[in-house]
């Protein structure tokens, strides 16, 4: 409501809130405007300084109890139509500006475009711009980053089913790209024996094809994660550590606890220690662990990986503490089974290798 010094106008009729009832007769003179899409009318009333007052229309039940609606304003009727062609206009004026701006941004997008991508027709350029396509670059495209192509998650054993996130281009190639939201795992054509059979003969060893089979699935968890993986993973883990070339820590994870707000008292003064914080023991930490890499050799080749279970060597230097773990997929690994194929495999594995 526009103050003034004196009630007057519209003003003069507002009951104790400071608003009007509609469903009774409104006094001579005096319209109710409802709400108009897309123009938000008391600001504009606000900026023409003409008086109004909030339309009450009813009330209604909420959580917290009876509460007011309003639908629009209550104004002078002579001021209607000329407040209504006033901020038409100015609402008309505020999209062309915005229009403007947009033009200037997309024109300034398609430029950078056609510099990054010379080879592209520009028809093709403009209507990626005018439909806002996301442009992926080579190196955010992987598992590891949950952006890839229809074949490459065909390649990782799952099925697209949903919206593009984006696209890649590629020369004259545009390639559209899905996210992992977007996947269905694949039905296994092949079983757990032909898989055995199979990477048995390709890496020479049960040993070997043991660590492959949890080093993929281990990647794949960050497509789509299944809950059995990182136990069994940790099993492997302990088991090999005869194995262990080198553990090292990667980082050290600590949680402050939410009793005490991380201080581990109740105080309100710093240097009293009386009222000791019962659920991190005066520690100001909820919980704290610390993950390791380890590397391990196994028949002659090396294998990485992460746990929160301490090696049994453990050196000065640092791990790695990456923002995006594992390399890419190399070509002789692809294409790769269902991933729920490899666990029921490491599973099978993980069995026998704990009765022999």
């Amino acid at each position: 409501m526009t103050k003034t010094g004196t009630k007057k106008g519209v003003i003069k009729h507002a009951n104790s809130y400071g608003n009007i009832d509609v469903r009774q007769s409104l006094p001579k003179g005096y319209c109710h405007v409802s709400k108009i899409k897309g123009i938000n009318i008391q600001h504009w009333l606000k900026k023409m300084k003409t008086d109004y007052l909030k339309a009450l229309v009813g009330f209604e039940n909420s959580r917290y109890g009876t509460k007011p609606v309003f639908d629009g304003v209550v104004i002078a009727s002579r001021s209607r139509s000329k407040v209504l062609a006033i901020i038409e206009q100015k609402q008309k004026e505020k999209e062309r500006r915005k229009q403007k701006q947009e033009e200037k941004r997309n024109a300034a997008a398609i430029e950078k475009l056609a510099s990054q991508y010379p080879r592209l027709d520009r028809d093709i350029i403009c209507q990626l711009v005018s439909k806002s396509t996301r442009v992926f670059s080579r190196d955010t495209i992987g598992y590891q980053f949950g952006y890839g192509t229809k074949s490459y998650w065909n390649d990782l054993g799952f099925r697209v089913d949903g919206n593009p996130a984006g696209c890649l281009i590629r020369g004259k190639q545009i390639y559209l790209i899905y996210s992992v939201r977007s996947l269905i795992p694949k039905r296994s054509k092949i079983t757990v024996r032909q898989l055995r059979r199979k990477w048995l003969k390709k890496y020479g060893s049960p040993v070997l094809m043991f660590a492959n089979a949890l080093r993929f699935a281990n990647k794949l968890q960050k497509v789509k994660r299944i809950s059995e993986v990182y136990d069994l993973k940790d099993d492997w883990i302990r088991a090999n550590q005869g194995n262990l070339t080198e553990g090292k820590i990667t980082r050290v994870e600590e949680k402050e606890c939410w009793s005490c707000d991380g201080k581990g008292y109740f105080s309100d003064y710093e240097d009293d220690f009386d009222d000791e914080c019962d659920r991190c023991g005066g520690t100001g930490l909820y919980s704290q662990r610390t993950l390791y890499e380890h590397n391990f050799e196994i028949d002659g080749h090396m294998s990485c990986f992460h746990s929160y279970s301490k090696p049994i060597k453990l050196s000065e230097s640092k791990g790695a503490d990456l923002k995006n773990y594992g390399r890419p997929f190399t070509k002789d690994e692809l294409p790769l089974p269902p991933q729920h194929l490899i666990v029921d495999l490491i599973q099978e594995l993980m069995s026998k290798s704990q009765h022999s």
